[in-house]
């Protein structure tokens, strides 16, 4: 009955994690003499923007890694899934099954990890104050990232808590 119900909250969770993905993902803050202006990227408006940032010549490295990732991710994070259930639902007494479970979620794991990282270190790298013009420009995570992320990241925590019970 556990295992029933970390696999229904894993699922629930890796669900949550790809709404984030049509939710606003990444904020661009710009302030000038006082005044701001916000503009909200979802997640087609933040790839538009990378490559936007890098034919101006800015450094986007983190941010085409943390794409990357985040392709990555989202297919870890149904191929996990899918094998964990199939391990448990269908062999209960398979170790390599297991261990393949395992493996997967901490991969997974990991791969969210880097994602976050990343995704938050180029929006850090990329924001910029010229003080000589009172100009600010700050890129801040948006909910559609923290879901997606944070969502994946637990999901695969809890298949991984699935994959080692017995």
């Amino acid at each position: 009955m556990t295992n029933l119900i970390l696999i229904i909250a894993a699922i629930a969770l890796a669900v949550l994690s790809l709404v984030g993905l049509g939710c606003k993902f990444i904020n661009q803050k710009t302030t000038i003499a006082g005044y701001s202006a916000t503009a909200e990227w979802n997640l087609q408006d933040w790839f538009t923007n990378i490559k936007d940032l890098k034919s101006l010549g800015d450094d986007v490295t983190n941010w085409e890694i943390a794409r990357i990732c985040l392709f990555v991710l989202i297919g870890a994070l149904v191929v996990t899934l899918a094998v964990t259930l199939i391990a448990k639902l269908l062999c209960k007494k398979s170790a390599i099954l297991r261990w393949v479970s395992l493996g997967l979620s901490i991969a997974t794991m990991a791969c969210a990890v880097t994602f976050m990282v990343l995704t938050l270190v180029g929006c850090h790298g990329l924001s910029y104050e010229v003080q000589l013009l009172a100009t600010k420009v700050e890129y801040i995570a948006n909910v559609g990232f923290y879901l997606f992320s944070i969502g994946a990241f637990l999901s695969s925590v809890l298949t991984a808590v699935v994959a080692v019970r017995k």
